[in-house]
């Protein structure tokens, strides 16, 4: 969101990251020393350098225990998920209500447990995972790199050499922001407990179970949205506790993080649950390889065929007596094993969904930074390949639009500015004139910051520093906050007369949330100082905390 010049800082991010690579394994890997060496000039300076060991193969897939026991009991998991979906759904008593709540409870549990527990263990060394053996054993591998002495040259280079796995995370790091969003997941959470609960029952049906005629008290957001809300800010904790926000937290790289978030980590770690598991059973083969060499499999053999006969004997005493025959019929109705329909397809459902979710989890824990650091960069150099149009272009652009709006300012003072004196222009009611142009005022804001965006990512580099464009940019933005405060004055005119509904507090939230974005933008074209992630941390408080009413 600030006006500064984003290549030299990408610039300094390659070298860092390269010197970093250089640094790794030039202190960790003789053969890469070695050559080093061989490639060098005769004058002394460093060749390039190709091919200068092959890859290494990839390492065994290794797990520990706490992994393997959360991998499991992300089966139950899983289906108290699908459980819980169709009780919410069809909650039509008092019990299936409770039930519901219950279930949400032990999957918010859950992953809140098994995430933290393991980013700890991670955090002190006692999870062993494929990054850390890959760390252990890895070789450089150098397609072509450049000399050293190039600063230039390294911005190309960093892209054409594998990363080291202990690259350094971004700077801008915050350890600490996983337990914003943790916050606003119980928040929600809290909300939905709140509202969706058996307030008014029908008359009793038998002596210990009602009919519940409502199951959702009226709130802000509905039952639909609280549960996106929830699942939303799920996700964003389970990345942001482990560690692999693109740049180390929340920023302008959301839709990366997103991405990330709801698609790369849970499909791309698919399986990793079956993986984890089979892993399991090696390590009990491994650990019990004594007991099973001393086991006789003539044992087995000899109690499957005195099981055989005694199951004989049974059928024959069956024949013999007629009481000892219902005694065995009884036993196997008891024994009886009937497959529930329901029941079976819950089960098949909450597969792919418990794989969703420990490949989230999971996932997210095993991610090497190199392959973060390596995307961001990505993305960050291909932002500034944006960068070519020049700043007298959008001064024209950003001018013609501040001009339009000064205009319709003009035009419709006494229009916009009623509500402020508490009157209503000619011909109006209340709820027409709040209701009228509210949404299209809201839309004009979110063009203003589309375009505000353009011109911080696509100014030419070494230009966006121009006076006269920030101060274009300032006067945008302080148009686009008075277009807020016109959409807020009429919405609080129509609150005050016929008091609050939730379409109503929805409509302040989002006016609120915008005003506040032109607020931060303001302030960070005035220091320097990013404010993206202040405003998401913003709307998402602000929005959980509304969960609660």
């Amino acid at each position: 969101m600030t006006m500064t010049d984003d290549q030299k800082t990408i610039a300094q991010e390659v070298c860092e990251a390269q010197k970093t690579v250089d640094e790794r394994f030039s202190g960790s890997n003789a053969a890469y020393m070695i050559a080093r060496e061989a490639d060098r000039r005769d004058d002394g300076t460093a060749g390039p350098q190709k091919h200068l060991v092959p890859p290494p193969s990839a390492p065994p897939f290794t797990s520990s225990r706490a992994e393997l026991l959360f991998a499991l009991l992300s089966y139950i998991a899983a289906y108290c998920y699908i459980d819980f979906f169709s009780r919410f759904t069809n909650a039509c008593t008092v019990r299936a209500v409770w039930t519901a709540r219950l279930l949400l409870l032990l999957v918010a549990v859950f992953i809140i447990v098994s995430a933290e527990y393991l980013n700890r263990k991670r955090s002190d060394g006692m999870l062993r995972a494929e990054d850390e053996n890959a760390a252990d054993t890895g070789f450089p591998t150098i397609a072509e790199t450049v000399p050293e002495t190039d600063p230039s040259a390294a911005d190309e280079s960093i892209f054409k050499t594998e990363p080291s796995e202990t690259a350094k995370r971004p700077a801008g790091t915050d350890h600490r922001e996983h337990l914003v969003w943790l916050t606003c997941f119980l928040l929600c959470l809290l909300g939905f407990y709140l509202h969706f609960s058996s307030y008014i029952l029908m008359p009793p049906v038998s002596p210990d179970e009602y009919l519940v005629f409502e199951t959702w008290r009226e709130g802000v957001w509905n039952g639909t949205q609280t549960l996106l809300f929830i699942h939303i800010f799920a996700v964003w904790w389970v990345i942001s506790r482990s560690g692999v926000l693109a740049e180390g937290r929340s920023g302008h790289l959301l839709p990366l993080d997103a991405l990330n978030g709801f698609f790369v980590l849970p499909f791309g770690n698919f399986f990793l649950r079956i993986r984890t598991w089979l892993w399991g059973i090696r390590e009990a083969r491994r650990g019990k390889k004594a007991l099973l060499s001393a086991f006789s499999w003539h044992i087995a053999a000899a109690a499957l065929v005195c099981l055989a006969l005694f199951l004989t004997v049974l059928k024959l005493l069956g024949s013999a007596d007629l009481r000892f025959d219902r005694l065995l019929s009884g036993l196997r109705e008891i024994l009886r094993f009937e497959p529930d329909p329901e029941l079976v397809s819950r089960v098949l459902f909450s597969l792919p969904v418990g794989a969703w979710l420990w490949g989230l989890i999971g996932g997210s824990l095993r991610r090497p930074h190199e392959k973060t650091e390596t995307q961001r960069i990505s993305v960050l150099r291909a932002l500034t390949g944006l960068r070519g149009i020049p700043t007298g272009f959008w001064i024209a652009v950003v001018g013609l639009f501040s001009l339009a709006y000064a205009v319709f300012y003009v035009l419709q003072a006494s229009y916009l500015f009623g509500a402020f004196a508490g009157r209503l222009p000619e011909g109006f009611i209340v709820s027409q004139y709040a209701r009228e142009g509210f949404f299209e005022l809201c839309r004009v804001i979110t063009v203003n910051f589309a375009l505000l965006w353009l011109v911080t990512r696509m100014t030419r580099a070494g230009e966006s520093d121009s006076l006269t464009l920030k101060v274009l940019c300032l006067v945008l933005l302080a148009e686009s906050a008075l277009f807020a405060v016109v959409a807020l004055s009429k919405l609080v005119l129509y609150i005050s007369i016929f008091g609050f509904t939730p379409l109503r507090l929805q409509s302040s939230w989002l006016v609120c949330t915008l005003l506040a974005g032109c607020a931060l933008w303001a302030w960070s074209l005035l220091t320097g100082n990013p404010a993206f992630r202040k405003w998401m941390i913003f709307g998402a408080v602000s929005l959980s905390l509304l969960c609660l009413y």
